[in-house]
C-alpha cells in the first residue's frame, strides 16, 4: 500500500526542485522550451533522479551554447 500523504510530499518537493532549475535557467538568459519542461515533468513525476534531471538539462544547456554561437 503506497503511502499518498508522503508520495503528495515528495512530488511537491520535486516540483520546487524544478522550479528552483528553471528559475536558474531563466536567469542566465535561457529560454525555458518545451524539451526542459519536459525534461522537468520526467523528475516531478519520479521518472528521473535529480542527478539525471541536472545532466539532462545541463546537455541542454550546452548544446543551446554551441548552437548560438555557431550561428551568429
Amino acid at each position: 500500500m503506497s503511502d499518498l500523504p508522503s508520495e503528495n510530499r515528495l512530488r511537491r518537493q520535486r516540483a520546487h526542485d524544478v522550479a528552483s532549475i528553471l528559475g536558474v535557467m531563466h536567469i542566465d538568459g535561457l529560454d525555458v522550451d518545451p524539451e526542459a519542461l519536459a525534461i522537468a515533468q520526467r523528475y516531478v513525476d519520479d521518472e528521473l533522479s535529480i542527478a539525471k534531471l541536472r545532466a539532462a538539462i545541463s546537455s541542454v544547456r550546452q548544446f543551446r551554447t554551441k548552437t548560438k554561437y555557431s550561428n551568429g
